[in-house]
């Protein structure tokens, strides 16, 4: 967006926008650097960042369709429609040629199976379904741009959960992170296009 300088087809992005977005970006880095910023020096490429590239452009393309989409589709269709195509397109085949090729039909460690598979329900009916669910609705209403923005809470998240689930301990670098980010998305939230904001009643 900051390259660009539009709102994905919305309006130009105003200078407020543009710092609430690196404002919000410079928290995420703080949190997932851990307040060590060199450490982003010695990020080495590997597939798995370019297959995690590949998916970020295909995510942006569909957010930016999204909200045509909606417009003849409702937000729980589409998410429906949109998460059954990607099973059966692209996670089922994969499955079967693994079971083809005599890996096990489930595999987890260092837990017990039960543990495992409500793990795997929770990913699959909180992030992914009701996650995705919020996502869609929230471009609709707002667009891309802004809903995207969001994404921004996603290491404040992760962090939170580390903290109450693995036992990390809350450090300054959490703090000004969070801080940090709610900070960009208030300024972006504040700042957005005038003909997305509410009208005053």
């Amino acid at each position: 967006m900051l390259l660009l300088g539009r709102w994905m087809g919305e309006g130009p992005l105003t200078a407020a926008m543009k710092w609430g977005v690196a404002l919000a970006f410079a928290g995420t880095l703080l949190i997932i650097s851990k307040g060590q910023l060199q450490t982003l020096t010695r990020f080495q490429l590997s597939l798995g960042n370019l297959w995690s590239l590949v998916a970020a452009i295909s995510f942006a393309w569909f957010s930016i369709r999204a909200r045509d989409w909606t417009r003849t589709i409702a937000p729980l269709p589409l998410m429906v429609v949109t998460g059954w195509s990607g099973l059966i397109v692209v996670m089922l085949p994969v499955y079967v040629v693994w079971i083809a090729i005599g890996g096990p039909w489930f595999v987890w460690n260092d837990a017990d199976a039960g543990f495992a598979l409500a793990a795997v329900a929770y990913m699959g009916l909180a992030p992914t379904m009701l996650g995705n669910l919020f996502y869609l609705y929230g471009v609709a209403v707002v667009g891309a741009a802004r809903a995207a923005a969001f994404l921004y809470l996603s290491p404040l998240f992760s962090a939170a959960f580390s903290i109450l689930w693995l036992g990390e301990q809350l450090a300054w670098y959490h703090v000004g992170g969070i801080a940090a980010i709610f900070a960009g998305l208030l300024i972006l939230g504040k700042s957005g296009p005038a003909r997305l904001r509410p009208k005053p009643a």
